[in-house]
C-alpha cells in the first residue's frame, strides 16, 4: 500500500561519524487521517481480492494479515508490522546556509554544526 503521510517525518544523525546509520522516523501511521486511509485500502483489497475473477487464480487464503485479523485495532498492528518504504530515504534534509532555519548541510553536503 502506498499513501501519503501527513505528519512529518525527519532524519537526524547518530554521531559525527560518517560510518553510523542515521536515525530515520517516517511517522507512519501516526495520525488518524492516515490511520483511516490505511484501513480503507485494506477493506479495499479484500474486497478486490474477493472476486471471482482474483479467487479462480488465486493459490490459497489471505496470508497477510490473514482473514481472521478483522477489528481495526488488529488490522492496524499488522500494517504497522509489515509496512515499509519502497523509496531510499533520502533528500529529506534542506540544503541551503547555515542562516537560513530548516538548513541541515551547506552546498557540499558538510551538516551543519558538526
Amino acid at each position: 500500500m502506498d499513501f501519503p503521510r501527513t505528519p512529518r517525518n525527519n532524519a537526524t544523525i547518530s554521531s559525527t561519524s560518517v560510518r553510523d546509520q542515521p536515525v530515520i522516523n517516517p511517522n507512519w501511521l501516526t495520525s488518524k487521517g492516515d490511520q483511516e486511509v490505511a484501513l480503507t485500502l485494506m477493506k479495499r483489497l479484500r474486497e478486490v481480492w474477493a472476486t471471482p475473477e482474483l479467487q479462480s487464480i488465486s493459490n490459497g487464503p489471505e496470508y497477510c494479515p490473514g482473514a481472521n485479523v478483522k477489528t481495526e485495532e488488529a488490522i492496524l498492528a499488522s500494517i504497522r508490522e509489515s509496512l515499509m518504504t519502497v523509496w531510499h530515504p533520502s533528500c529529506t534534509c534542506k540544503m541551503r546556509k547555515k542562516e537560513h532555519p530548516m538548513a541541515v548541510v551547506d552546498n557540499v553536503a558538510r551538516v551543519h554544526g558538526v
